[in-house]
C-alpha cells in the first residue's frame, strides 16, 4: 500500500495522526515515571535518596574547609565525602563546642567584673571575706598584669549581701538623708548624715542596667569594689585621693552608696566658673599635679577610671589649699591587659583612638582626659575630640613653653607617641612646682559668698 504525497490529506487525518502520537509519548513517559517511583519507594531506593540528599546538604557547609582538613586520614589523597563522613565530623564539633563552651562558663564564674556571694550564706563575714580574696586573687592572676596583681580589700561585711543591705530600716537608722545635691547619667546624690558620730556622708543612688543585673544576680556590684579598692575602707576617710565608701545598700533594685562628704567642697567646673572661667597656670599646674599623683594611684591599685572630667573632680577648700578628690566609679573597670572595646564615660572626651579604631587602652586615655581637663582650666571653651582632631580647637599664646609642651604630650593623636603617667610624673613643668605647697592653687576670694560648698 502506498500513498501519494503529492495529494493534500484531509486534516481530520492529521489530527488524529498527532493525538495518536502524543498519546504513546505519554504512555512512555507514565511507563518510566512509575518504574523510577518504584524504584525510588523501596528500601534502598530510600537510603540512596537520603544519602544524597545528606550528602547534598553537608558538601554545601564543608565547601569552605580546606583539603588538608577534610583529607587528614587519608595523607593527602582525597577523601569522599560520605555519610559516615559527615556524621563522625557532626559528632567532633558538638563534642568540641560543648567543651568550649564549658570552659567560657568556668571563665566567665571568674570574671572581675561580677563577684557573685550566696545571698542565703550562713556563714561569718571573715569566711566571706577570705572567699573574695581567694576568688579575686585566681582572677587577678589570669587577666591582670603580672606586676599590678590586684587584692581586693579588707572591708567586714562590706563584700556580702548579707540581709541588711537590703533592710531600708537599717539605712534609715544608720545615716539621715538631707538636702539634694546634684544629678549624673546614672542617679542622684543627697547630702546626709552618719547618726552615730555627725560625719557628713553623700548618698547616691544608682539605677541602671548594669547595676540591676549585678543586683539580680547576687552580685557585688563594680563601682563598689572599685570604690574600696581605690578609696580605701571607712577607716580610711581622707586618706586617698579617691573618695572612701562607707557603706552600700540594694534597695528597691537601685544601688545606694553612702560616701565621705568633704566639708566645703564642690566640683572643679564650679570652682573653674567661679574663679572667672579659667585658672592661671601655676594654679592650673598645682591642681594637675595632684590630679596625676592620682591617676597613679589608682592605676598601681588596678582601678581604671574611664571617665576623669571636671565634673567628676571636687575641690575640697582646706587651710593648707584647695585638694583633690576623685568621685564617681560607675564607668570604671579593672587595669587589664586586653585592649577595651567598648567605652564606657563621657563620649566627648574620648581618645582618638575610639573614634578611628573603636579600641582603646587604659594609660593612654587617662592621659588624654588628664589633658583635656588641663586644658579646660586654662581656656574659656569647651574640649571635643572629634573638634579637635580636626584642627578647630587652638592653645592659647600666653601659655609657658613647658606648659604647652605638657599639653602637646598629653593630647597627641597618636597613642604610641602619647606621653605616659610616669613620664607626665616627672615633667619639667611640674617639677618646678615648689615642693613646700603640694598645690599652688589659692583658696576663693573671702567676699566671695557665692560660691555653693556642699557643706
Amino acid at each position: 500500500m502506498t500513498f501519494d504525497f503529492s495529494q493534500k490529506l484531509p486534516l481530520s487525518f492529521l489530527r488524529k495522526m498527532a493525538m495518536t502520537a502524543s498519546m504513546t509519548v505519554k504512555q512512555q513517559d507514565n511507563k518510566s515515571l512509575a518504574n523510577e517511583y518504584m524504584n525510588n519507594m523501596n528500601e534502598s531506593g530510600c537510603r540512596n535518596r537520603k544519602a544524597d540528599v545528606v550528602t547534598k546538604l553537608d558538601n554545601k557547609k564543608l565547601w569552605k574547609v580546606s583539603c588538608s582538613n577534610i583529607n587528614s586520614h587519608n595523607a593527602g589523597e582525597a577523601h569522599k565525602v560520605t555519610v559516615k563522613f559527615v556524621r563522625e565530623r557532626r559528632k567532633r564539633k558538638r563534642s568540641f563546642v560543648k567543651r568550649e563552651l564549658e570552659k567560657r562558663a568556668i571563665n566567665t564564674s571568674l570574671l572581675p567584673s561580677i563577684i557573685v556571694v550566696s545571698v542565703n550564706s550562713s556563714t561569718n563575714s571573715a569566711t566571706s571575706e577570705e572567699s573574695l580574696n581567694r576568688l579575686w586573687k585566681r582572677t587577678a592572676s589570669a587577666d591582670a598584669e603580672s606586676s599590678e596583681r590586684i587584692s581586693l580589700p579588707e572591708h567586714g561585711t562590706n563584700n556580702s549581701l548579707s540581709d541588711l543591705r537590703t533592710s531600708k530600716s537599717h539605712f534609715e537608722g544608720k545615716y539621715k538623708q538631707l538636702g539634694f545635691i546634684g544629678k549624673g547619667g546614672f542617679g542622684s546624690v543627697y547630702a546626709g548624715l552618719r547618726l552615730a558620730d555627725s560625719l557628713p556622708v553623700a548618698i547616691k543612688y544608682t539605677d541602671n542596667k548594669r547595676v540591676q543585673g549585678e543586683l539580680r544576680m547576687g552580685c557585688v556590684p563594680l563601682e563598689v569594689v572599685l570604690m574600696q579598692k581605690a578609696g580605701g575602707g571607712p577607716q580610711a576617710v581622707g586618706k586617698f585621693a579617691a573618695v572612701t565608701l562607707l557603706d552600700w545598700y540594694r534597695l528597691d533594685q537601685k544601688l545606694v552608696l553612702v560616701m565621705e562628704r568633704p566639708l566645703f567642697s564642690l566640683d572643679l567646673a564650679q570652682y573653674i566658673h567661679f574663679r572667672g572661667g579659667r585658672l592661671k597656670e601655676d594654679e592650673a599646674r598645682g591642681f594637675m599635679n595632684q590630679l596625676v599623683n592620682a591617676a597613679v594611684e589608682m592605676y598601681n591599685k588596678g582601678v581604671f577610671h574611664r571617665d576623669l572630667k571636671l565634673e567628676n573632680t571636687l575641690v575640697e577648700i582646706r587651710p593648707t589649699g584647695p585638694r583633690l578628690r576623685i568621685i564617681d566609679f560607675g564607668c570604671g573597670s579593672y587595669v587589664l591587659k586586653k585592649i577595651y572595646h567598648y567605652f564606657q564615660g563621657t563620649l566627648q572626651y574620648a581618645p582618638p583612638e575610639w573614634f578611628k579604631h573603636k579600641t582603646y587602652k587604659p594609660i593612654p586615655t587617662t592621659v588624654w582626659q588628664l589633658g583635656v581637663m588641663l586644658y579646660c582650666m586654662l581656656h574659656s571653651c569647651q574640649f571635643d575630640t572629634r573638634v579637635f582632631a580636626m584642627d578647630w580647637i587652638q592653645f592659647s599664646n600666653n601659655l609657658s613653653r613647658e606648659c604647652l609642651g605638657f599639653l602637646h604630650l598629653c593630647l597627641e593623636e597618636e597613642c604610641k607617641k602619647r606621653a605616659t603617667l610616669e613620664l607626665l610624673h616627672t615633667h619639667a613643668w611640674l617639677s618646678g612646682l615648689s615642693p613646700a605647697s603640694p598645690g599652688s592653687a589659692m583658696l576663693p576670694p573671702a567676699s566671695d559668698t557665692s560660691i555653693p560648698l556642699q557643706i
